[in-house]
């Protein structure tokens, strides 16, 4: 790409390490990587990074800068105020000791996050549940009630006297931009350097947010993700460390983890897929595709959703998914076999039994009960999931011949892996109630919630 891609990283890598707690292997590159749809990239050997140039609410000078009340009222909203620190380090320009990171940092043109998409390459995800997750509207409710306030407020602290400040459209436009690094950069660290609120080994999870704050992490936001990793954040009292969890050979890229994430959320949160994340891809199967299906009086369902939840069933959707998506798929290209949750058969026994088998809730039911509650649950889940995947316009196969054909721009191929991830598993998810009676799904599952 036509810019001044290796002056801005040199400048960069200058900044990084003039912290006296920082290192880089001599055996690292940045690699413009933005052709491949993956941005920059960093290759063989790792690193460490001095806490002070880490970018968070408490490094910046911000927050200092601020009525104590402010810095208050920030110090419990971590996305607000990361967010201004953001706005306020990107309009210091050359003030801000930031500045070789920051203008490195991705513009609304780089970004492949759904945010970005509009409306016509959003149809091109079809039925994906995922498009009910972006929540742009949601986005732009919170910079109106926590983000525009502060910078109006307090216009001097951040734009330089020299700047012209920017409407509130403007403001909008750059908090969806600073909003979407975060997004996809970030990493949580923590707010203290006691060693046992740390995992064991010192990796830092999404799990102990009460000790953590989000932080921008210069070097190590550089590097890709993929399901096949080969590198993990760790952090001790002194400093932050990327470290290898496999042998990484001389000019292999150095690849980050993201966790189990399905396709979809990979494709909103940091704007690419990846064929190796379609073993975690899933499938929503919303409550109301399960009470259509349902051959009874509403108001007999309504009794019975309000006795399940009492009881400790969660009602808000349902996730199939793979059985052990913990193994990545071999050269064979075979997947782990689709998991029914156990949860959606409860709630199909549920609804599905008469009277008779109802007042007997929770107590042991005959053979011959058992076997005809099991055959009304196996038509009912064929046709669940039959309807949820006849919402998508076009089959697997037709997805299939689509991506062999080639001539789609990178969004519509995205979008077209991403659906066709989720009907490969509603129709591994079909066969699966297809088979005979006395092998059907609700009969090789185990039902723990009803008898």
């Amino acid at each position: 790409m036509a810019d001044d891609f290796d002056q801005k990283s040199q400048a960069f890598k200058l900044w990084f390490l003039s912290h006296s707690g920082a290192s880089l292997s001599s055996g690292i590159d940045l690699k413009d990587l933005r052709s491949e749809g993956r941005g920059r990239g960093v290759d063989t050997e790792l690193f460490t990074i001095d806490p002070q140039s880490v970018l968070s609410t408490s490094t910046s000078e911000l927050l200092s800068r601020l009525p104590q009340q402010i810095q208050d009222k920030l110090s419990t909203q971590s996305w607000p105020a990361l967010i201004l620190v953001l706005i306020y380090e990107h309009l210091q320009g050359e003030k801000s000791k930031w500045r070789p990171y920051v203008r490195l940092l991705p513009t609304e043109q780089d970004f492949d996050t759904l945010m970005y998409w509009t409306d016509e390459e959003l149809n091109e995800l079809q039925a994906s549940a995922i498009r009910e997750k972006i929540g742009r509207d949601d986005a732009e409710a919170m910079f109106k009630e926590h983000v525009l306030p502060v910078v109006r407020a307090h216009s001097s602290v951040f734009f330089p006297s020299e700047e012209t400040p920017l409407d509130d459209k403007g403001l909008i436009q750059l908090a969806h931009r600073m909003a979407s690094i975060i997004m996809s950069y970030a990493f949580d660290v923590e707010k203290t350097s006691k060693a046992d609120e740390a995992d064991e080994d010192g990796y830092v999870t999404d799990d102990e947010e009460e000790i953590q704050q989000k932080a921008m992490m210069p070097m190590a936001d550089m590097l890709n993700a993929d399901a096949d990793f080969n590198a993990r954040l760790f952090q001790d009292e002194s400093c932050l460390k990327m470290r290898s969890t496999r042998e990484i050979k001389q000019g292999e890229e150095v690849l980050n983890d993201f966790g189990t994430l399905p396709r979809s959320e990979l494709l909103r949160r940091y704007g690419y897929v990846t064929d190796k994340y379609a073993v975690y891809d899933v499938i929503e199967i919303p409550l109301h595709l399960i009470t259509e299906a349902v051959d009874q009086d509403d108001s007999q369902v309504s009794e019975r959703l309000e006795k399940l939840e009492e009881d400790g069933l969660d009602l808000h959707g349902f996730i199939i998914d793979r059985e052990d998506s913990s193994v990545l798929e071999g050269e064979d290209n075979e997947r782990p076999p689709v998991r029914i949750p156990e949860e959606l058969l409860d709630l199909l026994h549920a609804l599905h039994a008469d009277k008779a088998v109802w007042r007997k809730w929770r107590r042991k039911l005959d053979e011959s009960q058992q076997e005809d509650l099991h055959r009304q649950v196996d038509k009912a889940l064929n046709a669940v999931l039959t309807n949820r995947l006849s919402e998508y316009k076009t089959s697997a196969a037709e997805d299939r011949e689509l991506l062999a054909r080639g001539g789609l721009n990178r969004r519509q191929n995205m979008a077209v892996s991403v659906r066709l991830g989720e009907k490969q598993l509603l129709d591994e998810a079909i066969s699966e109630t297809n088979r005979t009676p006395e092998n059907g799904v609700s009969t090789r599952l185990s039902i723990g919630f009803l008898f």
